[in-house]
């Protein structure tokens, strides 16, 4: 009986390969596939002549990265919802125009929510100047979200009148409330006027006294 001697091409190739990096392992695996599909001659138990390997196909070292403009963007996630509406809330009496708070938001209809897009609204606005305060808030609505932004207005301040005034002067108390006219006021510095006035009327002995405030 003829004993066939093993085809030492296929144990020598994985024998080298076997102490080279992780790289060329990955080669190895890439040539030894080819060597499986070829036929075997029967006498030597080595290729047949007739076919060659085929030579491997490797990415050239200096493949070009693909752009960030190839890669496409991310699907929306729960927090990045649909705007569907946007509603505007004045607080307090004053009012500010909606398009002018409309303008000063990068947040739109059509465009995906998001809490730094939000973050960044609110304090585009404060700094515009025209209001004091402001909240967005998000309800759902459809598949996506509704949009509501509680606005507290900056207001001119014209002039200051009292009523019930009997045992304190309007000019004195015009003093007492530190308001400047002319400047800016918002909800948070007219409530502050009316405690200072009532701090006032508590020195002057009527401690049950309540001062309220109506913008006209």
């Amino acid at each position: 009986m003829i004993r066939h001697p093993l085809p030492t091409l296929r144990r020598n190739g994985i024998a080298r390969l076997a102490n080279q990096t992780g790289a060329l392992l990955t080669l190895m695996a890439a040539l030894l596939l080819p060597l499986h599909a070829q036929e075997l001659s029967p006498t030597t138990g080595s290729p047949a002549s007739s076919q060659e390997l085929p030579a491997p196909t490797l990415p050239a070292p200096d493949a070009p990265i693909p752009s960030p403009a190839s890669i496409p963007t991310a699907i929306p996630t729960e927090q990045a919802k649909l705007i569907k509406s946007i509603e505007v809330r004045n607080i307090g009496n004053a009012t500010i125009d909606r398009n002018r708070v409309l303008a000063n938001m990068s947040l739109r209809v059509g465009q995906y929510y998001t809490q730094d897009k939000s973050d960044a609204d609110v304090k585009n606005l404060i700094t515009a100047g025209d209001v004091a305060n402001v909240n967005i808030l998000t309800e759902p609505e459809g598949d996506g979200v509704k949009l509501t932004v509680l606005v507290e207005p900056r207001t001119n301040l014209g002039d200051i009148s009292f009523l019930g005034n009997s045992a304190i002067t309007a000019e004195s108390l015009k003093q007492d409330a530190d308001l400047k006219l002319g400047t800016l006021v918002d909800e948070t510095q007219l409530q502050a006027a009316t405690r200072k006035i009532e701090e006032v009327y508590r020195k002057k002995g009527f401690p049950d006294v309540r001062v309220t405030y109506r913008q006209e």
